[in-house]
Parts: structure tokens; sequence; C-alpha cells
């Protein structure tokens, strides 16, 4: 089975670092049958350093022990530029970013359900969230649940045994790529781009694709850019560096930058503009009702914010569905969920 792993990459020194550690951890992986190889994604609209970065793959790809690629790409989804840039060269793809850790066992685990489920789309779990690695995930965990459209920081759930169906994806998604290939991510025009995982889901689910949800959390990935208010630790053992504070410092590195409170909030304003723009476009009233509601009430990734903040955000988002997507019939629900922000204040 031929798989390639495209990461896309914006370069910088906290990238280099991160990237740097992802391919290490997938040259770790012996035990598998994959004829593996990684295409690297440089972000050229995004990277600030092109030349150090371009320079630093090159000399990571001489020296790697597993077959790297890179293409320089300029458009809009660095994504769409690996999946055009292989042009059919290969089975199957999966996506991650430069910052996700695979835990050992991975790509073994996942060459067994490409086998049993060849023509569907696999979304292994983007986090691994636990005081005790590999034994039983807290509750705050995953990007995906029953209810479709969820944050970052949500729970997996109760059933989560085997491998269930799902109606939206985040990073480390497992597609054949005469799948991913049917579907140019650029034309799916986002405020900000936030969302078009999500969008493209529902397409997929209107084709009648399949995308199951792989629960497993020894094929977890340590996703080192989440919130670090959500960080619960500490990682103890078996991590897959030279020791627990090695782990911990490069969080912490990494983690800079991500608390800017400007940040987070306009975050917070495009995740809840688009998903109820995603949600109303493909006729899911209940999930646009479900989305509102765990913004009104700060629940999950919202729960940093206070309620006069949250009312600033869905004043925002209201002028935005209205101006961006012109969805006038959507106001009736947002000005609801307003009222009921009033009486909390």
């Amino acid at each position: 089975m031929e798989l390639t792993i495209i990461i896309p990459t914006k370069g910088g020194d906290v990238r280099h670092r991160t990237l740097f550690h992802t391919v290490k951890l997938y040259e770790r992986q012996f035990r598998h049958g994959c004829k593996l190889r990684i295409l690297i994604v440089i972000d050229a609209r995004n990277c600030l350093d092109l030349k150090n970065t371009v320079n630093f793959i090159e000399d990571l790809s001489s020296r790697a022990r597993v077959n790297i690629d890179f293409t320089v790409y300029s458009g809009l989804n660095p994504v769409w530029g690996g999946i055009r840039w292989l042009n059919g060269d290969v089975e199957y793809v999966l996506i991650q970013g430069d910052d996700e850790l695979p835990a050992r066992m991975k790509l073994r685990y996942l060459e067994r359900y490409i086998r049993r489920l060849r023509d569907s789309i696999l979304q292994l779990p983007v986090f691994e969230r636990t005081t005790i690695p590999r034994i039983k995930p807290k509750v705050v965990i995953g990007q995906v649940n029953f209810h479709g459209i969820t944050s970052n920081f949500d729970a997996l759930p109760p059933r989560a045994s085997r491998p269930f169906q799902i109606h939206n994806l985040a990073s480390n998604r497992v597609m054949p790529l005469y799948l991913a290939s049917k579907y140019n991510l650029e034309d799916i025009k986002l405020i900000g781009g936030y969302g078009v995982e999500t969008h493209l889901a529902f397409q997929l689910i209107e084709d009648g694709v399949n995308l199951y949800y792989v629960p497993k959390i020894e094929v977890a990935n340590m996703h080192l850019q989440a919130e670090r208010p959500h960080w619960r630790g500490p990682i103890t053992h078996g991590n897959p560096f030279k020791s627990a504070s090695e782990l911990m410092r490069l969080i912490r590195e990494v983690s800079r930058g991500n608390l800017h409170e400007r940040s987070y909030h306009q975050k917070s304003l495009l995740r809840l503009a688009n998903y109820l723009y995603i949600a109303w476009r493909f006729n899911r009233r209940q999930l646009a009702h479900h989305i509102l509601r765990n913004f009104v009430y700060g629940r999950h990734y919202y729960r940093g914010l206070n309620v006069h903040e949250r009312m600033e955000i869905i004043v925002r988002a209201r002028q935005l569905v209205v101006r961006e997507y012109g969805l006038l019939d959507l106001t009736a629900l947002i000005d609801h969920y307003i009222g009921v922000l009033k009486c909390m204040l």
C-alpha cells in the first residue's frame, strides 16, 4: 500500500523544531507494510523565511531514513497544493500538521483500518490528553463527537471503542487520493479560511462518502499548538521523547504567542460565523442551535470568554453572516440567542 503523509508548514524556528520531531517519530515506526513517503508543503503565502525553510527541509531530507519530498505552494490552501503535486502518484494520503506528533503504532494501526474501510475517509484522534499516556483520555480531547461540528476541546464520545461515522474533519485525516483530488479546497470560500475541513466533510457526506472516526488513543497525536489553559499534565512516562522534561520544554516553546487575547477573540468570531454558515448552507438547523448554545453558555472552546465578550462576538458574527454570506434568514435565530445573552448580563 502506498501512503504519502502531506505536512503543510509555514517554516520558522518553532515550526522547524516541531517538524523535525514529527519526521523523526515517523522514522521510528518500522513495523508497517506501507510504501511510505513524506511530502512537506511550504506555505509560501505565510512563510516568513522561505530560503531558510527550504534549506532546513533539504538538510532534513538528506539525513532522514524515510523518503521526503517538498514543494513550495503559493496558493490559498497548502493541503490542496500537496494533493495537486502528487497528481495520482500514490494510493492514500495522510494529512497532518507540522506540529502534530505521531504516536507509536500509528501507521500499523492505520494500515489495518485502511484495508477494512478502503473507500472511506478516516479521521484519527488529534489529541492525546491524559496524565497516564495511552490509558484513558480525559474528557477534554478530540475534535469530533456525535453532534457534528465541535471545538478542539470537546469530549471524546463514551462509545468510542470502535470506528463510528462522523460529520466533520480535522487535520490528521486519511483519504484515497482519487477522492481527495475531486475537491478543490481553494474553492471553499470562508472568512479567514476557517472551517475548510468541516465544509469539505459535508460535501463528502452529500456525495455518499463514508467518514469514520478511529478512536484509538494509541494513534493520537500531541497537538502542541492547542491553547495552554486546557493542558493537563504532567506526562511522566510513555512519551516518545528522551524525557518528560524535554516534551514539556517543547510544548512551552511552541505555545508562546498562542495565548494572545486578541487572537483568541478573533478565532472565536470566525469559528462562530463560519460554522453557522456551514450548518445553515447544508440545512442542519439543529446543528446551528447546538453551535449557538455552546457559544452562549461558554462551553468547550468558548469557556475562556466572559459574558460581555460573548455578547460582543455574537453581534459581530451576526454582521458577518449577513455581509459575507447574505444569510438574512439566519439572523432571527442569532437574535434569539443574543436575547439569551442579554438576560445573563
